[in-house]
């Protein structure tokens, strides 16, 4: 045995060199193993699965920084995401049986004891079906503020007064919520909700006589005034809006043309908006846009005037032009070709026609009629956004009432005749009396929209001087100029609109003046003291008589108190009522107070309506109403927790922290309460049956399965006759 041998042997035990042969596997197969992937790829990956989920399921894009959010949130609890699993079903009825239902209960022990109020209103879905729904307003002192949540949404065949009435009054009844905490219902001026005969209101004021009179939905008032003011122009403005909105809907091209001009004009560029019929003043909206893409629309459909009267409008664009270098004009002639030679049909031509008619023949009425809006109406506009606010407005409701229409009766009346005037003489006013009425001259159309007359005034100046010369009889010599046709269109719609205003607008609501007493503002004051005093008789299921005396003395004590909280610019009613409650030095003012805060002032049920077509769609048409008022009810509890869902189930311990049980308890008991509904749902659809002497259900579908099965044996027998006549007969071999 060699040396080497000897110390490499002494080197290595019993059983090394079989432990070589290993590390040698070992290391083979790491070598073939992938190398780790670097932690920008993979993040990379994480994001592509997160984009190709959302293209696959058809979401919106600005689900992903709340996708991603969810996941991270999701992961933090590994062991229960791992055995998480929930089907559509599955999540439908725990939705509603579960999640919806907690959030419900918890409302109705709400207002077994409190005082709340309603708004109501109806509205058909994408899926055209009737639904009627009702919104709560109440104080809840666990959060110091005025909460809106929803109470109602139930699917109706028709929206009559009596079918809205048994479905409310059913619901409170079913839920043992007494109607003595009812303090007001707001909806809108539909004959079958507020009627004075048999309307929802009057019929539920039976039942409950002492609801509060706050008179109809003011935001609803103002959209109807505001369509009588329009009245008188015969909607040219509006056909306008509308055309250009289609247009560019439904022209790509048309907005790519109008991107390139703005571009090279330096304008801003908004695409038109829709307007829905004088709704929530959207013609302003729309108008707003149309007058800021004037000069580019001008300059793109220039090619489609008549080519004899190009020459006339020429100027007019090459103004438009003037600060444009040559290849931008270029360019823009270029675009002018393009959108001259694209191919329309015939509707599109004549709306091609309407608006070159708008924007070139009678720009001068256009300017003028925009002008006249858009200085106008803000006057409306303003007062909206006020009430349409989240929170409590009651306390400013009559003063912004009277703010409305002392501002709209001094833009044709005499400001002094106005400003002496008490509320309720105003009502009594006739607006066709020339003794009141400014000179129509001097009525109020804004300093735009004046020099706009003016200037037409002048161009048309030496033709009224020529025609003056003309004998009356003369076809065609009408000597009324347009800037007076429209100051007398003016003034008859200011005629007009005043005139509902006056009628529709509470303005002399004795206790809508009362509720301005409580705004922290004008405490102190001798008035808001004695209205304060009389709110009592307007709340007497809040306030008994034997409570008169000690609650006059808190009126006057708050009233003369130097340790109230302090009142800045931008301040809640309810939040500063709440640091005014807790100190406990105010019980029975406190109550009013709770109840006043409750009252609403503007429609919120709006905005849930439009909730309902986000998740009612084409897609998902069948969606039971049901679903869709449990989707509402968590929207609104996270909407008045101010929190996000992530926010509201944050744990910090997924294993210690708490969690709602009560919630718990509800999800986990939701398929027996959806089990027990579906059976109570198919035994009354039975007796219906049974009571339309129609065969149930059930016993149909076995005479459907029994014919199905009949028809498939007959086939099966005919199939088999068939084939046995056409098969071949086998002859058998002769024998040799």
């Amino acid at each position: 045995m060699s040396p080497s041998t000897s110390q490499s042997e002494c080197h290595f035990p019993y059983g090394a060199a079989s432990n070589v042969k290993h590390d040698d596997v070992r290391c083979a197969k790491s070598a073939e193993e992938p190398p780790e992937v670097s932690m920008v790829d993979r993040r990379s990956h994480a994001e592509g699965r997160t984009l190709a989920f959302l293209a696959e399921q058809g979401l919106p894009l600005r689900l992903v920084p709340h996708l991603i959010s969810y996941a991270k949130e999701m992961a933090r609890d590994s062991q229960v995401l791992s055995t998480l699993h929930m089907e559509r079903t599955t999540a439908s009825y725990k939705l509603r049986e579960g999640l919806g239902q907690a959030l419900h209960d918890t409302l109705v022990k709400k207002l077994t004891v409190t005082f709340f109020s309603i708004n109501s209103d109806e509205c058909t879905s994408t899926a055209n079906e009737k639904v009627f729904s009702v919104l709560v307003c109440f104080f809840d002192e666990s959060k110091g503020e005025s909460v809106t949540e929803p109470l109602l949404s139930a699917p109706i065949k028709r929206a009559t007064a009596k079918i809205v009435t048994d479905v409310v009054t059913k619901k409170f009844t079913e839920e043992n919520i007494p109607l003595a905490n009812l303090i007001s219902s707001l909806s809108d001026s539909a004959n079958y909700m507020r009627g004075k005969i048999s309307g929802f209101e009057t019929q539920l004021r039976s039942l409950a006589p002492h609801l509060l009179d706050i008179d109809g939905d003011v935001c609803h008032h103002v959209h109807n005034i505001v369509k009588k003011f329009c009245a008188p122009f015969g909607r040219e403005v509006e056909r306008l809006c509308d055309d250009m909105y289609t247009e560019f809907k439904f022209g790509p091209d048309v907005r790519e043309y109008a991107q390139d001009i703005s571009s090279i004009l330096d304008i801003h560029y908004r695409t038109p908006l829709q307007r829905v019929p004088h709704r929530w003043l959207s013609v302003f909206d729309t108008c707003a846009v149309i007058v800021d893409l004037m000069p580019v629309v001008t300059v793109l459909y220039y090619p489609f005037v008549s080519k004899d009267l190009q020459g006339a409008y020429e100027e007019v664009v090459d103004n438009l032009l003037e600060k444009c270098t040559d290849r931008s004009k270029k360019t823009i002639k270029e675009i002018q070709r393009q959108f001259k030679l694209k191919g329309s049909t015939s509707e599109g031509k004549d709306r091609k026609e309407r608006i070159v008619e708008r924007l070139f023949y009678q720009r001068d009425k256009t300017d003028v009629h925009l002008s006249f809006y858009m200085e106008c109406l803000p006057i409306f506009k303003s007062f909206v956004l006020i009430f349409q606010k989240a929170e409590p407005m009651v306390h400013t409701l009559h003063d912004e009432l009277r703010n409305l229409t002392d501002t709209f009766l001094a833009c044709f009346v005499k400001r002094d005749k106005v400003k002496k005037m008490k509320s309720s003489d105003l009502k009594k006013l006739d607006l066709h009396d020339t003794s009141i009425m400014r000179p129509t001259k001097d009525i109020y159309v804004g300093s735009e929209t004046e020099k706009l007359l003016n200037k037409i005034e002048e161009k048309v100046g030496p033709a009224m001087e020529m025609l003056s010369t003309l004998p009356v009889s003369v076809p065609g010599s009408s000597r009324v100029t347009f800037p007076e046709q429209f100051r007398n269109k003016a003034l008859e719609a200011y005629q007009s609109a005043g005139k509902m205003l006056l009628s529709k607008f509470p303005i002399a609501n004795s206790l809508l003046r009362r509720l301005s007493a409580l705004d922290p503002r004008v405490l102190g004051n001798d008035s808001a003291c004695k209205a304060m005093q009389r709110l009592k008789l307007n709340f007497p299921t809040v306030i008994k008589e034997e409570d008169y005396n000690p609650y006059d003395l808190e009126c006057s004590r708050i009233n003369v108190a130097n340790d109230l909280p302090p009142v800045g610019d931008t301040f809640r009613l309810d939040h500063w009522w709440w640091q005014v409650m807790k100190k406990g030095q105010y019980p029975y003012l406190s109550k009013v107070v709770k109840a006043a805060l409750s009252i609403f002032t503007g429609p919120k049920i709006e905005s849930s309506f439009s909730g309902l077509n986000d998740i009612v769609d084409k897609k998902s048409n069948r969606l039971h109403v049901e679903t869709y008022h449990a989707y509402m009810q968590v929207r609104y509890s996270l909407k008045s927790k101010n929190a996000s869902a992530l926010d509201v189930y944050h744990r910090q311990d997924n294993r210690k922290s708490p969690v709602d049980r009560i919630q718990c308890h509800y999800l986990q008991t939701a398929h027996g309460r959806y089990k027990r509904k579906m059976v109570k749902r198919q035994e009354e659809q039975e007796e219906r049956r049974r009571a339309m002497g129609v065969e149930s259900s059930k016993s149909t579908q076995k005479k459907q399965v029994n014919d199905v099965h009949q028809k498939a044996k007959q086939i099966k027998r005919k199939i088999l006759s068939q084939s046995k006549r056409r098969a071949p007969v086998s002859k058998k071999p002769r024998k040799v």
